[in-house]
């Protein structure tokens, strides 16, 4: 991109052709959804580079503190709360994938009242 200023002129015929448009680009449908909609009001978790490696922000969280480099691949990472987006450290938890698919599914029992 350059880093030329737009006249007043320019400015003004840039306005009115969004104006025209209905305030969207070219290439934007109306009631089109944003590219990183998930739907259900679902915020998406967030990536950071560690290691040269994108990863989610809760794994950067854990290992830091951990003062490790990597997670086992037979483990995760859990957010006690159930809050994906805390990614504080007090917040989360390693586990085995299958103790957290355990932990999952007694949570989704004990929601619908099936927990005996």
């Amino acid at each position: 991109m350059h880093n030329k200023k737009h006249t007043e002129e320019a400015k003004r015929k840039i306005s009115e052709t969004m104006k025209e448009k209905g305030g969207n680009s070219g290439t934007w449908k109306k009631g089109q959804k944003a590219w990183n909609y998930e739907g259900k009001g679902k915020l998406k978790r967030k990536f950071k580079r560690f290691n040269g490696k994108l990863i989610l922000n809760s794994h950067v969280v854990w290992l830091e503190f951990h003062n490790l480099k990597t997670i086992p691949k037979e483990y995760v990472i859990h957010h006690i709360d159930g809050n994906s987006l805390n990614d504080n450290i007090g917040n989360l938890e390693i586990m085995t994938s299958l103790e957290h698919k355990k932990l999952h599914i007694k949570k989704s029992k004990i929601i619908a009242g099936d927990l005996k």
